[in-house]
């Protein structure tokens, strides 16, 4: 692999590290795709002009041309003198090939059978992208050239990360807390007033919230209020705490193997380096233990203890290796101290991990209950909640968009074949854990020399060109995209700094991904994603694929002789030793091309296009709607439905506010009742949103939004017409949603007051029901704490009094 393609990957894996890729279903990182698909392309077309230039080398040589010939062809092709081990074919690349195979042909059934298919192809492509950077990371760690860079960046990169973290534990959540406080007091004031005189300054407060994507009112209020009052673990460039923990744990892995290696003897290491890595393991250990994420600590102690396990089977282990082990644990016990002094730490949060492995084993059941319905295709990529709801325990609270196990979300997305393919990754990696015993080469072992440090610093400079151009392309696409980049930039700026700072520092192969490192930073992210997220969020999976493609032990073969032997002339052994080296033969290289460009292909036509088009009206609407404008709302919202046919989001938006704006022209209207004819603009509005709720449910059939949506505008236009059938058509409707989510106290309740007041028997038996239910999952609710979900008291005690009354004791019509 020549440098500038690897600058190519490491500018990628970089950006792929910088942005919440839990925002991948919403196709957020199709640009990066696309990245993966060209760096792919090259690398392909590359090898392709290697091969012809090898085989015209070949008759050359057989038409009597000289061995010197042989070698330029060689170094013009890109081959280096350094030996690479042979790219041979492995368990762990079936396994990959598997895994997104399933998520392919799970999508398919998506396109076949319904559901949410924009979210199904947007996770397909990025599995597309996982997919070929594990064949370019695969060729890469042929050399331990490039696995002492990729472990490098992967620990500079997760480092600035840390720090981001820090940042946002110690610095912005208390201003964001503070803010928000002042902000909600204020607004709640005004409203307490009651005093139209300061309906201007009630709607520029609602409005700020509203920017900042903060719910005003109801449940999302209440889980908002509760992750920033109530938490401050800190996320990183990540959506969730969890996500973090597992990266964290990796680095703080790989740093370790690398002093272990200083600690036996294998690195010569400055006073200044040294003083720099205790400071990242800090860092990253600190952080680490914010995080609270359980399933991060006790997956990077089993990571820790393979790196041990390793090192110790091995032959001379020296007093100080003891020696640093015993200094590690007691700089983990004084930062782990120095969290509980601070508030950061407390006893809840062991006390609490038996609660976490309960609602756990809650969440599994239910996936399980659920994948008998679909066990060989499972529910595609991006389409677990929908199905889940339907078998969602009561004691569950969660409306969870994965099942927080690694095999378990591989068998819902891609059904049977990812799930075989993530078993077979398994697989191969308790092999190399088994049976490989760590590696003895003089050559990896011996100190570092001046001459290799000299010429490592160039070396650096790449890496740090190559980071430093994946954040260059990170902050282009956010401006592209619309972004203030103004906002918040003083903490971010820890990332590329830390990033860069470790990347140019460290010249040395201090961080290299040895088989036996790897292997153990591997073990981190497998055990961590047993009982976390993960297996659909492309950072976490593309530090997995780094951690898997190092722990496969690529043994160099054997120097070839320099003098001819058994008949071997020095013709023949040249070839062998230029052969060895390359990657793949001339067909491989061509049916990999043409991958690589039919890849780029369909994500640039069927994803990112359409989804950067429709983004774009996305926000335009998000902007009029903050105004108060909503018919340019709509218009913008219609826009981005015609940009990408496929998206259900913006056809969500359009029957919310086609809803809302009927709601609100009945609750002003003298028509209710049924006390005179409604007029033609409230019969339009009813059209309208009527329309809006089929093309949601069209859209994705398997969705509770829609059905919820359609039953209140049909209660609306009941208010009005006072219509029988359209009462029963809503109530069919909410039972539609029901059998959906049949846990749902909040739908029980719907249900209960579309029935409650008809005198129907067949509606009076449902309220009966409906008022059963949900005073039964009210009860749970509040048995397992979910205080998000407490019904009120006066809702409980209307329940109370119709689920208490004799059948038959209400008048018939």
């Amino acid at each position: 692999m020549k440098k500038a393609l690897f600058g190519i990957l490491v500018s990628l894996i970089t950006a792929s590290l910088l942005w919440a890729s839990e925002e991948a279903y919403d196709g957020a990182g199709l640009q990066w795709v696309v990245g993966w698909c060209l760096a792919g392309l090259i690398y392909a077309t590359a090898n392709i002009e290697s091969a012809f230039q090898r085989s015209a080398t070949k008759e050359l040589d057989n038409n009597g041309q000289t061995n010197k010939r042989r070698t330029a062809v060689s170094q013009d092709a890109g081959i280096t003198n350094d030996q690479a081990a042979p790219l041979r074919w492995h368990w762990m690349d079936t396994g990959w090939l598997a895994i997104v195979a399933g998520q392919w042909i799970s999508a398919c059934r998506v396109f076949l059978l319904g559901g949410d298919r924009r979210t199904a192809l947007n996770l397909s492509l990025e599995w597309l992208g996982l997919l070929i950077a594990w064949w370019l990371l695969r060729e890469a760690m042929r050399q331990e050239y490039y696995r002492r860079l990729l472990g490098t960046l992967v620990v500079g990169v997760i480092t600035g990360i840390a720090a981001f973290g820090l940042w946002q534990h110690h610095v912005v959540y208390h201003q964001q807390a503070q803010w928000y406080r002042t902000l909600r007091g204020e607004l709640d004031e005004l409203l307490a007033k009651n005093d139209p005189r300061y309906a201007l300054a009630i709607a520029e407060k609602t409005s700020e919230l509203q920017r900042n994507g903060i719910a005003l009112t109801g449940t999302d209020r209440f889980l908002w209020e509760q992750r920033l009052l109530n938490s401050s673990e800190p996320t990183g460039t990540f959506a969730l705490a969890n996500s973090l923990g597992g990266l964290l744990g990796v680095a703080l892995v790989v740093v370790s193997g690398s002093l272990v290696r200083w600690l036996r003897g294998h690195l010569r290491i400055g006073i200044m380096q040294l003083t720099l890595t205790v400071l990242i393991l800090a860092v990253i250990l600190y952080c680490l233990i914010l995080t609270k994420s359980r399933t991060a600590w006790v997956a990077t102690i089993f990571g820790l203890g393979i790196l041990c396990v390793q090192q110790f089977r091995s032959i001379n282990v020296s007093r100080r290796l003891g020696m640093g082990i015993a200094s590690g644990m007691l700089g983990v016990l004084a930062l782990s101290g120095f969290a509980v002094s601070t508030g950061a730490l407390d006893k809840e949060v062991l006390l609490e991990a038996p609660r976490s492995l309960q609602f756990r084993l809650l969440y599994w059941m239910g996936t399980v209950d659920a994948l008998k319905e679909s066990p060989v295709f499972g529910f595609g990529p991006g389409n677990f909640r929908q199905s889940y709801l339907t078998h969602k325990l009561p004691e569950s609270s969660e409306e969870i968009r994965d099942p927080h196990n690694m095999p378990l979300e591989a068998w819902a997305s891609g059904g049977i074949i990812s799930l075989f393919g993530v078993l077979l990754c398994w697989a191969g990696w308790l092999k190399g854990l088994a049976i490989d015993p760590p590696v003895r080469n003089p050559r990896i072992a011996a100190p570092v020399t001046s001459r290799r440090g000299r010429k490592s610093n160039g070396d650096a400079m790449a890496l740090v060109k190559g980071c430093a151009i994946g954040f260059s392309l990170y902050a282009a696409w956010q401006w592209l995209n619309g972004s203030d980049l103004s906002m918040a930039l003083d903490g971010f700026l820890l990332v590329p700094t830390f990033s860069l700072l470790v990347c140019f520092c460290f010249t040395e192969p201090y961080f290299q991904l040895t088989p036996s490192i790897g292997t153990a930073a591997a073990a981190v992210l497998l055990i961590h994603l047993l009982g976390a997220g993960g297996f659909q969020i492309t950072g976490v999976m593309l530090i997995l694929s780094i951690s898997l493609s190092a722990a496969i032990n690529n043994k160099v073969p054997e120097r070839l002789p320099t003098q001819p032997k058994s008949g071997l002339s020095d013709q023949a052994i040249i070839t062998s030793r230029t052969d060895a080296q390359q990657p793949c033969g001339k067909t491989t290289a061509i049916v990999a091309s043409v991958f690589c460009l039919l890849a780029l292909a369909t994500t640039f036509k069927l994803g990112l296009l359409p989804v950067f088009a429709s983004g774009g009206f996305m926000n335009e609407a998000k902007n009029y709607q903050l105004s108060g404008n909503l018919r340019a709302a709509l218009t913008s919202l219609q826009k981005a439905t015609e940009a990408d046919p496929l998206a259900v989001i913006p056809r969500q938006r359009i029957a919310e506010l086609q809803s809302y704006r009927l709601l609100d022209q009945v609750r002003q209207s003298d028509v209710r009742n049924g006390s005179t004819t409604p007029d033609s603009s409230l019969v339009q509005l009813v059209t309208q949103a009527m329309d809006a709720c089929e093309q949601l449910i069209e859209a994705d059939s398997g969705s509770i939004v829609g059905w919820r949506t359609r039953a209140a505008v049909q209660m609306a236009n009941f208010e009005v017409t006072r219509d029988p059938e359209i009462l029963l058509s809503a109530v069919r409707d909410q039972q539609k949603a029901l059998t959906m989510y049949p846990t749902s106290v909040v739908d029980w309740w719907t249900l209960y007051q579309m029935t409650v007041p008809s005198t129907l028997p067949a509606l009076q038996e449902i309220a009966t029901q409906a008022a059963r239910q949900a005073l039964v999952l009210d009860t749970i609710n509040r048995e397992w704490g979910h205080a998000d979900r407490y019904l009120t008291e006066l809702q409980i005690s209307t329940l109370k009094q119709t689920h208490f009354e004799k059948p038959g004791s209400r008048k018939e019509p």
